[in-house]
């Protein structure tokens, strides 16, 4: 396949004229020639074209197998039979250890259920404040009394002890009524917290271009003299062109496909690269892991980008074209190619979704719950800033 770096020009060497029938065709021979380079072909500045596409155009080559990106550029050079099959552009880097979330503490509601708790909050001291006055015969309620029934009513929140003494019987059933609600909603607070705390996150932070750009701390890896590598010297502008500009701070680095094996175990597996190339590539790499590991340690990005027909090359005007593509038009539109393809890649699908929480048992660290300290200590530090100002005040 094209992803491994398999492919490679074809030479006719006695028959250099397409053969329409198969039983001369048994008597022919042919040579399979791989490009020094490595590479599939790009266009230098002299005008030379480098890798398989280079062999086929010098007719050191009658054909290249591929499949091939189709490309204005290289539709110059070479002709292209008919397409083979639609490929797009994915992200493929390693999976993070499992984790717990250090703001896991703030998952069991979701913000809008926080808010509406509040909002039932001040619902009930705002109840509680209009009735007093009319009770009282008092115009408004004074702070002491106000400033009390609000710590009173967070101290029910909180699950601290609450008195009613002195309460009127309106009073107690505004603050019998906050009590069932705030019961129900913390047991099912602290329900759901014990089975969060029990599932690690595995991070797959890089889901596009964007988020792979703004780590400074991850290298990107393509493929060299491929289809992406003209188009990054040819774009301008947009987010290419800053994935262009990353190679010159050593954060861009372009292999061969046939160094891909290497390139997923020492570099994408450490955390520290992530290879950007085609779909099937990141498939089939993916899936050679799974079958010597059994594990999933790699996962490719949601999203796609720059999608490109794929076909074979043959020389310009040559009558092999139009022979192999009636052949291909024939295996595609009859499903065989994406069936040979699927039985080529075993485990294909079993990393495709594979699972990004799982459920453990093992004990929590101050890194897990480092979340709630923090908010600790920004209560602490408030409430001294707080106490500070007071004394100021009160000196003043």
């Amino acid at each position: 396949m094209a992803s491994q770096g398999g492919s490679a020009p074809f030479h006719f060497p006695t028959a250099p004229w397409p053969c329409l029938s198969m039983t001369r065709c048994a008597a022919r021979r042919y040579t399979i020639k791989r490009p020094p380079d490595g590479s599939w072909g790009v266009l230098l500045e002299d005008g030379s074209w480098t890798g398989m596409v280079g062999m086929v155009n010098r007719k050191e080559a009658d054909m290249g197998l591929g499949p091939f990106a189709v490309t204005t550029i290289r539709a110059t050079a070479v002709d292209y039979t008919h397409t083979i099959l639609v490929d797009y552009g994915r992200i493929l880097a390693g999976s993070g250890k499992p984790e717990v979330d250090p703001w896991g503490f703030l998952l069991p509601f979701t913000p809008g259920v926080w808010l509406a708790f509040l909002a039932a909050m001040a619902t009930a001291l705002a109840a509680t404040a209009v009735l007093a006055p009319c009770t009282a015969l008092r115009l408004v309620a004074p702070p002491s009394w106000l400033n009390g029934r609000v710590l009173l009513y967070m101290r029910v929140a909180l699950q601290q002890d609450a008195s009613a003494r002195g309460m009127r019987w309106w009073e107690r059933l505004v603050l019998g009524a906050w009590m069932v609600l705030t019961l129900v909603l913390m047991r099912s607070y602290a329900g759901t917290l014990m089975s969060l705390l029990a599932v690690r996150q595995i991070p797959q932070p890089f889901q596009d271009l964007r988020r792979l750009l703004d780590d400074p701390d991850i290298t990107m890896v393509w493929e060299a003299g491929s289809m992406y590598v003209q188009f990054l010297m040819a774009i301008t502008s947009g987010i290419f062109r800053e994935v262009r500009e990353a190679e010159f701070s050593g954060r861009l680095v372009f292999i061969k496909s046939t160094e891909y094996n290497s390139m997923l175990d020492q570099l994408v597996r450490r955390g520290t690269h992530a290879f950007v190339g085609e779909d099937l590539s990141g498939r089939v790499l993916m899936a050679n892991d799974f079958s010597t590991s059994g594990q999933c340690d790699f996962y490719s990005s949601r999203a796609r980008f720059l999608p490109y027909m794929f076909a074979m090359i043959g020389r310009r005007h040559s009558p092999l074209v139009p022979a192999l593509s009636a052949r291909i038009r024939a295996v595609t539109e009859a499903g065989l190619y994406d069936h040979w393809l699927d039985a080529a890649i075993p485990n294909d699908t079993s990393c495709t979704n594979a699972p990004t929480k799982v459920t453990v048992t093992s004990s929590l660290t101050l890194e897990n719950l480092w979340g709630m300290f923090f908010l600790l200590g920004s209560g602490v530090a408030g409430a001294a800033l707080l106490f500070a100002g007071e004394l100021l005040a009160v000196r003043l």
